[in-house]
């Protein structure tokens, strides 16, 4: 039985989104296509507009499995300034608020102050 994982991306780390162009007739498959742009996500991947929370599949080439992203975005209301958090699911049906609970609970990280 393999146990999933709940954990959170360093800032810097670069999820990709799984490639859906048309493949090659030879050679090595593609795997990965576009670089998450933390930036400029698509509002179609938001689950809670409070703050910005996002989640979809992607892909880290550092884990060689499919990850669960959640992206909580967050405005420093002093100086407008933005920040985000990265956490990852290995169990793809996993929903955003149990990734979230799962994770402050393990880290006792104080999330609910921006819910």
């Amino acid at each position: 039985m393999a146990r999933d994982k709940i954990s959170k991306l360093k800032k810097n780390s670069t999820p990709y989104f799984k490639f859906k162009g048309k493949q090659q007739e030879r050679g090595r498959k593609k795997k990965y296509g576009e670089l998450i742009d933390y930036e400029n996500l698509d509002e179609k991947y938001c689950k809670d507009t409070k703050i910005k929370i996002y989640q979809f599949e992607a892909l880290n080439r550092k884990i060689k499995e499919p990850l669960n992203i959640v992206i909580i975005v967050a405005k420093n209301l002093k100086n407008d300034k933005k920040t985000h958090t990265i956490l990852f699911s290995t169990d793809l049906k996993q929903n955003f608020q149990k990734i979230i609970d799962y994770h402050s609970l393990r880290f006792q990280i104080k999330i609910d102050k921006y819910f």
